[in-house]
């Protein structure tokens, strides 16, 4: 994170080192994906069900 930091101010930026671990935070946190697993199945080996209830 340091390196972003000194790279930065080497472009002129005059923020805080903790102002920018915040928005590399907020990045990281907004990229992460959620897992998804697939199943896959011949035609007819499975079903799904839904079930509503009150």
């Amino acid at each position: 994170m340091r390196s972003i930091y000194y790279f930065i101010q080497l472009k002129g930026y005059q923020g805080s080192y903790t102002t920018v671990k915040r928005y590399a935070r907020l990045i990281r946190e907004s990229c992460k994906h959620k897992a998804t697993i697939r199943i896959e199945t011949t035609p007819g080996l499975s079903a799904q069900v839904d079930w509503k209830e009150n």
